[in-house]
């Protein structure tokens, strides 16, 4: 019970700030955000481009997150199966939590591709 409480309040707190996370993620990362050459900055123009990736980025994240969401009342079918066929003692809570830690483990490693992954678990 406080494993699921916990996880309901992590995942509520990734739903809400996602966009924030993965804009976060993004302007850190070396491949989307390169840096300038060494003694020089930044003109306009190049920072509205990366600007611009970025947001084009953090927009996909937000599209996939928001069709593959509510797709998962096809897959709560599938858990309710297991946990029902499966008694606790083999195994169908803990694929359960298994899968619930790894969403976790997932969602706080700062890596894009990662977030990919991420979504789908």
């Amino acid at each position: 019970v406080v494993f699921m409480a916990l996880h309901v309040l992590h995942f509520n707190f990734y739903v809400g700030t996602f966009v924030q996370q993965i804009t976060s993620i993004a302007q850190r990362d070396p491949s989307v955000t390169p840096a300038p050459e060494t003694g020089t900055e930044w003109t306009v123009q190049q920072e509205d481009d990366v600007n611009q990736h970025i947001n084009t980025i953090v927009q996909s994240f937000s599209l996939w997150l928001g069709i593959l969401m509510p797709s998962a009342i096809l897959i709560i079918p599938l858990v309710g199966r297991i946990l029902d066929t499966l008694p606790l003692r083999h195994g169908g809570f803990l694929a359960c939590n298994v899968s619930g830690s790894m969403w976790s483990l997932l969602a706080m490693v700062p890596s894009l591709p990662l977030q990919w992954l991420t979504i789908l678990v």
